[in-house]
Parts: C-alpha cells; sequence; structure tokens
C-alpha cells in the first residue's frame, strides 16, 4: 500500500456516506473517523466521552442470524452515556408511531422522555406500552384470570405514578397499554405488540 489504511478507509467511507447526504441531507455536516481499536464498542464509547456525544444511531440487521453483536457489546459498556436508537434495515424515513416500553424504571423514564422529544420533533404518535408479568407459581393457587386482572390493575396504579413523576407534562395523561407477557423475552413481547398497534 502506497498510503495508510485508515486513509483509504476514510476515504472510502466518505464517499460513501457523502453520496447519500448529498442526495437526501445536503446540509448535514458530518464527520468521518477510522480508529485501529481491536474493540469497536469501546472505540464508540470512548469516542462518544470524547466528543460529547448524545445519541448513537445504529443500523439492525432483520434478515442476518447472528447480527447485532457490536450493538450488544455497545450496550454493556459500562462507561457508554449516550442514548442508542437501533433503525432497522427495513425502517420507513419517517417516523410516524413511537411504542415506548417501559418498567417505571429510571431508564425507562429517561427513554420516555426521549420517546417525547422524538413525538414532538417528528409529529409522530406514541403509544406507552407496559409489559406485566405473571409469575406461574402463583397459578397452582389463585385462578390465573383473578390474576391477570390483579396484574393489569397494579401495572395501572404504578403507571399513574411513574407518570406523575414524569416532567414533561405532555405525558401525564398519557394512557398507559398493559400486555400480559408471554413465554418470549420482554423486548419480543413489546416487538410483537408494536406490529399490531
Amino acid at each position: 500500500l502506497d498510503r495508510p489504511l485508515e486513509e483509504i478507509i476514510t476515504e472510502e467511507m466518505e464517499e460513501q456516506v457523502g453520496r447519500f447526504f448529498e442526495a437526501s441531507q445536503p446540509d448535514i455536516p458530518f464527520d468521518s473517523i477510522v480508529t485501529n481499536q481491536t474493540s469497536t464498542p469501546t472505540a464508540l464509547s470512548q469516542l462518544c466521552e470524547k466528543n460529547e456525544v448524545d445519541m448513537v444511531l445504529m443500523g439492525k440487521k432483520i434478515a442476518y442470524s447472528g447480527s447485532g453483536i457490536v450493538v450488544q457489546k455497545l450496550l454493556r459498556v459500562p462507561t457508554l452515556m449516550a442514548d442508542v436508537l437501533l433503525v432497522p434495515d427495513t425502517a420507513s424515513q419517517h417516523l410516524e408511531h413511537i411504542v415506548a416500553g417501559i418498567d417505571f424504571s429510571e431508564p425507562s423514564r429517561r427513554a420516555l422522555l426521549k420517546a417525547s422529544a422524538l413525538e414532538r420533533a417528528s409529529g409522530a404518535k406514541i403509544t406507552l406500552l407496559h409489559v406485566a408479568h405473571i409469575p406461574t407459581h402463583y397459578f397452582p393457587y389463585i385462578p390465573e384470570k383473578n390474576m391477570t386482572e390483579k396484574a393489569r390493575e397494579s401495572a395501572r396504579r404504578k403507571c399513574e405514578k411513574f407518570l406523575q413523576r414524569i416532567e414533561d407534562p405532555s405525558l401525564k395523561e398519557k394512557e398507559c397499554r398493559i400486555v400480559q407477557k408471554h413465554g418470549e423475552s420482554i423486548a419480543r413481547n413489546i416487538y410483537s405488540e408494536a406490529l399490531q398497534l
């Protein structure tokens, strides 16, 4: 090679990204940064800290099994302070409906505030969704129907209290959609429910 590899990769990346921005977003400036670190998640986390990055946007491949390893590792980096937004390869260019999964925790409060900001910026509709998990060890003693109703009522009360603690007044009157968790992961339950909205 007559030039450093980082320089060649940077040039190629800037050309590819530049074609996209020139065609769709010509006024948005961008930088290309190439590193030779062995850990992409660590490099991204350090880059975020150094440049005071608020949000990391990453693509999410739907069709490939085993993909998403970098995202999973990035989310586990304890020093990462930026929000991470995953954009599926099938996503449309227009944001119409946001589903905010909440579990009444501090991280879900922050996620809900981000969802609200996206709602205001895009004009999209927002749905608050809580997946209620009912421990199966109660079923031999209490009928499942009674447990489901009690779990929903408990989640409804928690949601009301949770929303009253939110700083954003536009969220205080939102209704929380509550669904019962099925065998899959909570993330899969949220995704399945979102497809039906």
